[in-house]
């Protein structure tokens, strides 16, 4: 009986804790936050830049035209996880913490906006995980975040394709650029980068407007980039 009663009294408590602090940090545990900036700031490992079009170091002698992709760690083991939750587990608030690490631990790239990468038309998230990383980076580094790329209908989106060379294959005209932005320098941001497909359809969009992509920002990359 007495062992019943403090089993129930622990459920209660849970329930209780639960109700008053629903958030909590994913690293830790610390009730009442998303995140704690120093816990997903430990997190990262900061990668030297790579070529957006190969994954080679940047500057890349095979692709003189390509730009530095900056991310803060491999796509493996906790940070792996960590966009997991924020993109499968309904966790958006971690979004923003994320980005906000992120500007503390990579060096600031002089731009004039922040550009996330478009949510897929096709997905049942609510959110754009990129979107939100851009916001929490954009607080730290002091910029605009201006959401202007948008996928085109006809595109199957790359997070249900099988394999690196299918995704690869991302046709041109994939995303299109809306808005007036002509003649500024964006940086780029998403949260994984796997094969470079996709930061090189939303350059090519952006040069038809007249902006110019200095980089690009995401949380991890895949270790076959």
């Amino acid at each position: 009986m007495h062992i019943e009663r403090i089993d129930l009294l622990t459920k209660t408590l849970n329930l209780f804790t639960h109700v008053c602090f629903p958030e909590v940090c994913p690293v830790c545990g610390r009730l009442a936050t998303p995140g704690c900036i120093s816990c997903f700031a430990e997190q990262i490992a900061p990668l030297m830049p790579r070529c957006s079009l190969c994954g080679a170091l940047y500057p890349c002698s095979r692709h003189p035209y390509s730009f530095p992709v900056y991310s803060g760690n491999v796509h493996q083991y906790f940070p792996r996880k960590l966009v997991l939750e924020l993109k499968y587990k309904n966790n958006p608030q971690i979004g923003m913490v994320m980005g906000r690490a992120l500007a503390l631990s990579l060096i600031q790239i002089d731009c004039d906006y922040l550009v996330p990468v478009p949510l897929h038309k096709g997905s049942k998230r609510k959110y754009n995980q990129a979107f939100l990383i851009a916001r929490g980076l954009g607080q730290v580094w002091d910029k605009d975040v201006k959401d202007i790329l948008k996928w085109n209908y006809r595109v199957v989106n790359q997070s249900g394709k099988k394999n690196t060379n299918e995704k690869r294959s991302l046709e041109k005209g994939s995303i299109r650029a809306k808005g007036n932005c002509g003649g500024s320098s964006v940086v780029l941001v998403d949260d994984v980068i796997t094969t470079g497909s996709t930061l090189s359809r939303c350059k090519e969009s952006l040069a038809e407007s007249s902006i110019t992509v200095k980089a690009a920002v995401t949380w991890t990359a895949a270790i076959h980039m």
